[in-house]
C-alpha cells in the first residue's frame, strides 16, 4: 500500500511513524505510531 503510506506521510509528517513489523510475500504488518 505504498500510495496510502505516502499520503499518510504527507498529511501527518513527523507526527506519525510507520513501522513494518512483518514484510513477507503475501503478508505485511504495519504499525502506525502517533508521536
Amino acid at each position: 500500500p505504498l500510495p496510502l503510506l505516502n499520503q499518510l506521510e504527507q498529511r501527518y509528517g513527523e507526527t506519525v511513524e510507520i513501522k513494518y513489523l512483518e514484510r513477507v510475500p503475501g503478508q505485511v504488518v504495519i504499525d502506525f505510531i502517533r508521536n
